[in-house]
């Protein structure tokens, strides 16, 4: 009888465990931006488990705030382009060298252009601001 409520118990216990193998050797539970995550780490790379129960959260927001928390939580740069997973568990590179600086995707090959932007301030009356840009 006791080994039916065990393995539950013990099965529930693990889910934001690394795996034993995976070298994340760190664990440190922290919140940001509304969340709470359990972060398994290294010296190069993060696994980021989101604890908070969110019906459809936006990956976006999720993947902001796994960011936020990973430099909270552990002090390390992450590298913006390596960031993969879904709303409940995203895997990304860091690196925990003093000094480091957080690394931002490669920039997308697209057409080149070149632009002018003009922000209107915005308006408390109308709720309203207004943006012109002029391309070449």
């Amino acid at each position: 009888m006791k080994a039916v409520i065990l393995i539950p118990l013990a099965a529930l216990a693990a889910c934001a465990s690394p795996h034993p193998l995976s070298g994340l050797r760190d664990q440190v539970t922290v919140e940001a931006g509304g969340y709470s995550f359990a972060i398994n780490y290294s010296q190069d790379r993060a696994e980021v488990t989101r604890l908070t129960r969110v019906w459809r959260p936006d990956y976006a927001d999720v993947q902001a705030a796994a960011v936020a928390a990973v430099i909270k939580g552990t002090g390390c740069a992450p590298d913006l382009g390596s960031v993969s997973g879904d709303v409940a568990l995203l895997r990304m590179k860091i690196d925990c060298t003093e000094g480091a600086e957080l690394k931002l995707p490669p920039p997308r090959n697209g057409p080149k252009t070149s632009c002018v932007g003009n922000l209107i301030p915005f308006d408390l009356s109308t709720g309203v601001f207004d943006l012109a840009i002029d391309c070449d």
